[in-house]
């Protein structure tokens, strides 16, 4: 969390060099934008600001009646266009008695943006709506951009959505909550059309590299988070989804008819299926949701889709509390607690588990938790806008569930880690050197380089902990050499252009790759590695026509040529400028042999094309 706040600070500060406009609830789009005569609307301010503005919003309640577009500008990596809540203020856009727009904040071809600390409330559904409104979207081309702070809340539909073509965006300790659609809408039924953070539909298929970081998501009268058929990479760290599927105003007692009241509906993906690993989900809580707390949840055999579940609590959902739903999905769940759901665990084929309260011998009770009191949960955040510290669902000391998890690249104290979204804070912290990259070179075509995160000790392990394939066919490892944040591998026989090549790693009994304190990488599999081997292209040494086979010109080539024969009409041959038919062709070799029609004789000159 420390190197995310670094990062965020240090391009806020970079914007600060371009100009400053203000908007406040009691300005007025005719001024100049000034902190003395500010806009009144963010459309307004939006149509002056380039790469490296700032657009401020004092504190207050802003009446607004229309959309407020950010469209077609973009920022830069080192010059954001940043709209941001005034230093200590409170900015709160509200929709309440308006009757016109169906969406609050709309965003499209934008890139490089930073938005902090604004509220977004109020945009009820109309009587006769026949589709869902939006907090925010992002419509379509909006990339690199961070949320942080941003609050959606009482929208007649969907909080956050991500559309099109959106990727590399980072949601930052943003809450979700209090979204409904109580009439019917786009052909379902009331309630269903209102989650807290939505991705997979409208078009989203492509966009990709979505992280969620300290999120909250709750009383939804759909899911907290459903990803629906998103393509693209999405991770989930440290975040927080309770108490939906209900009825705003009755959450807990009277359900909403038509919302599924998910926790975190990881959602499948466009046809085909694959065991790509597409959602991480990690250090997050499920609690107190109608139906169940984690579950993929594709439609069928053609949209399953990878899922990484690590350390993470499913507590007192309705449904199952874990699982990889009704279908065959392949998901990895190690170190997780799954606790008074009305079904903890369902595990369906494809599903690899271990680690978890649910393989371990012991029985989970309240008494291994320091509080299963919710209180909170839903209040304010710390001054560094991070989930408000409380004990719920922290494991209590003596508990069995702590030290029995396994490596999972995150960083833990003690001998292993704990199992559930909160490591007991005894010791000094363990630092793992998480996988980040492979690669094989075109100069090196037979090493295949692991990338860390951090620098690795020089302890090699064993050629068998790690499993390379080279179109699916297991290539061996002859030697390994550890080099700074590198784990060097050298194959059998090198890899060739086109090749798809993966490398697994599995923690050996003895010599695990490891930092010099002794962070033990964790356990991967099958990930992709880039081949970066080009062509190799046959370069042309000579011809020659041999006194003993006077009707055989051979081409000779600098390598083996594969046996594959062109056409006749591809070459050429000229005897004393005259074409000279070629009668057929073979490879041989490095060579390339043309049969002529008529013999060459002493004294012909002869070239080939």
């Amino acid at each position: 969390m420390k190197n995310v706040f670094i990062l965020v600070f240090l391009c806020f500060n970079l914007t600060i060099s371009g100009a400053t406009y203000y908007v406040s609830p009691s300005g007025n789009d005719s001024n100049p934008g000034t902190i003395g005569q500010p806009f009144f609307t963010l459309n307004k301010a939006w149509s002056y600001v380039s790469a490296g503005d700032i657009i401020y919003m004092r504190g207050g309640t802003y009446n607004y009646t229309t959309t407020q577009s950010l469209t077609s500008k973009d920022g830069t990596s080192g010059n954001l266009i940043s709209i941001s809540a005034y230093p200590g203020e409170h900015p709160i856009i509200d929709y309440n008695g308006a009757t016109s727009p169906y969406i609050a904040l709309y965003l499209k071809n934008a890139d490089y943006l930073y938005l902090k600390g604004i509220r977004i409330t109020g945009l009820s559904q109309s009587s006769s709506a026949t589709s869902g409104y939006y907090g925010m979207i992002l419509w379509d081309d909006v990339n690199d951009c961070t949320f942080e702070l941003l609050e959606t809340d009482h929208i007649g539909g969907w909080g956050v959505v991500i559309g099109d073509n959106s990727s590399n965006n980072l949601f930052l300790n943003c809450d979700s909550h209090h979204n409904s659609d109580p009439n019917t809408i786009d052909g379902g039924g009331p309630w269903d059309g209102s989650d807290g953070f939505e991705a997979g539909s409208h078009g989203s298929n492509t966009s990709t590299n979505i992280i969620f970081r300290g999120c909250r998501a709750w009383a939804n009268s759909d899911d907290g988070w459903d990803l629906r058929q998103a393509d693209g990479v999405y991770t989930l760290d440290n975040c927080w989804s309770f108490w939906n599927g209900y009825q705003p105003s009755t959450v807990g007692s009277s359900w909403a008819t038509g919302g599924n009241g998910d926790g975190y509906k990881l959602g499948g993906k466009t046809p085909s299926g694959t065991n790509s690993i597409l959602r991480t989900i990690k250090n997050s809580l499920s609690f107190g949701n109608r139906m169940a707390g984690i579950t993929p949840e594709p439609d069928d055999v053609n949209q399953i889709l990878g899922v990484e579940i690590y350390n993470c609590m499913a507590y007192q959902n309705g449904d199952y509390g874990i699982g990889n739903g009704n279908h065959s999905n392949y998901a990895l769940v190690r170190n997780c607690i799954a606790y008074k759901n009305n079904e903890d665990a369902r595990i369906q084929t494809g599903m690899v588990h271990d680690h978890n309260s649910f393989d371990i011998s012991g029985t989970v009770s309240d008494a291994d938790f320091m509080s299963v009191n919710s209180s909170g949960v839903d209040g304010p955040r710390q001054a560094d806008g991070s989930l408000p510290n409380i004990s719920f669902l922290h494991l209590s000391a003596g508990s069995h569930l702590i030290d029995v998890g396994v490596n999972v690249g995150i960083p833990y104290n003690g001998v292993n880690p704990d199992l559930g979204a909160f490591e007991v804070q005894t010791g000094s912290t363990i630092t793992v050197p998480v996988y980040t990259s492979g690669a094989v070179q075109n100069a090196t075509p037979s090493l295949l380089e692991m990338t860390y995160n951090i620098t690795l000790a020089n302890i090699v392990p064993v050629a068998s902990a790690f499993s390379v394939k080279v179109n699916s066919v297991a290539r061996t490892v002859s030697s390994i050499v550890i080099s700074g944040t590198k784990v060097q591998l050298t194959l059998a026989s090198p890899v060739v252009n086109g090749n798809v090549v993966t490398v697994s790693y599995t923690i050996p009994a003895a010599n695990p790759v490891q930092t010099t304190s002794g962070g033990q990488a964790a356990t991967i599999t099958a990930q992709a590695v880039t081949n970066n081997v080009i062509a190799t292209i046959p370069i042309y040494i000579s011809s020659a026509v041999a006194n003993a086979t006077p009707t055989i010109l051979e081409m000779t080539y600098n390598i083996t040529l594969a046996n594959i024969v062109p056409s006749i009409s591809s070459f050429i041959v000229l005897v004393n400028s005259v074409a000279r038919t070629v009668n057929s062709v073979s490879v041989s070799g490095a060579k390339v042999k043309l049969t002529l029609v008529n013999r060459i004789v002493a004294g012909d000159v002869v070239t080939v094309s």
